[in-house]
């Protein structure tokens, strides 16, 4: 069975079962479709009614593109440090477009981004359109203490996981102070305008996934807040392509984020098939 080498992360998602469909329609043709060439189709199925805003066929001109990277969220306290190694593969692909594409790659410092984290748990916090926060999702109509299900939960009596009750902790908490929401709310405003304003049509962002190279299981739980580097982007409503950069010294996969403003995902997913093709192509699981 061939491993899937692309992940697209794309927030202009429509219906569930619409995707499932066309994933178990393609599952079959794993062995002989790569993964790159589905992904745009896939992708199409995701937007629905949305896709007109999309332009998955259009051609990109990699050299003709502006590209930016930043190495780390520049020093969040909830977040663990950017593994070296991860640093050394983003800067691999740098060299790379630089060498290959004659492109110049400018390296940037975005501050409110090592306030990801808050941002996104304001964002998460806040009511939705229909006046429903994830608290009531939860409970599903009926009452729901967090703090209640937390205990349930050690002893295994909880039906929710633990990052939804922990989410759900997070959201009383925010509540508990609403000034301090608005205003990480309305500087995740902000940073999309500055990210917008900086990418434009034609801007690509290399920015790392995660801060720790492949967590074993439930280490993540030990430090909850590492995925704000994908969180915050989700939050923003920028199309992400995870593109996988080979494995480490200790077979572990290494992998970026490549991200584009609103409706630009045919710029991510153009860049992470140039790479694969170009500087990665398809590495083999190491022997762990």
């Amino acid at each position: 069975m061939a491993t899937s080498r692309l992940l697209v992360l794309s927030p202009t998602t429509d219906s569930f079962l619409m995707i499932m469909a066309v994933v178990l329609n393609f599952w079959a043709l794993a062995q002989c479709v790569d993964m790159l060439s589905i992904s745009p189709l896939v992708l199409k199925v995701m937007a629905g009614k949305g896709v007109e805003k999309l332009s998955l066929n259009k051609e990109v001109s990699l050299r003709h593109l502006k590209y930016y990277s930043m190495e780390n969220d520049g020093g969040c306290l909830f977040v663990s440090p950017v593994d070296e190694e991860l640093v050394q593969a983003q800067r691999k692909v740098v060299r790379h477009l630089s060498a290959e594409l004659g492109v110049s790659v400018q390296p940037i410092s975005v501050h409110s981004l090592r306030y990801s984290f808050q941002m996104w748990s304001a964002a998460m916090s806040a009511e939705g359109d229909d006046g429903q926060s994830f608290s009531d999702l939860m409970a599903n109509g009926k009452s729901m203490w967090p703090s209640v299900e937390l205990v349930k939960w050690m002893f295994g009596f909880s039906q929710h996981t633990l990052p939804a009750i922990g989410l759900a902790l997070t959201e009383k908490l925010a509540n508990l102070n609403p000034e301090g929401s608005a205003k990480m709310i309305q500087k995740a405003k902000h940073l999309k305008e500055e990210l917008t304003a900086m990418l434009g049509d034609d801007g690509i962002l290399l920015y790392p996934s995660h801060p720790k190279i492949a967590p074993k299981h439930n280490e993540p739980l030990a430090v909850p807040f590492n995925f704000a580097y994908t969180g915050i982007f989700n939050v923003l409503g920028f199309p992400v392509t995870q593109c996988p950069l080979g494995l480490n010294t200790a077979g572990l996969p290494l992998g970026i984020q490549i991200i584009a403003s609103q409706h630009n995902d045919h710029l991510t997913l153009a860049l992470a098939q140039y790479l694969e093709k170009s500087l990665v192509g398809w590495t083999p699981p190491g022997n762990l």
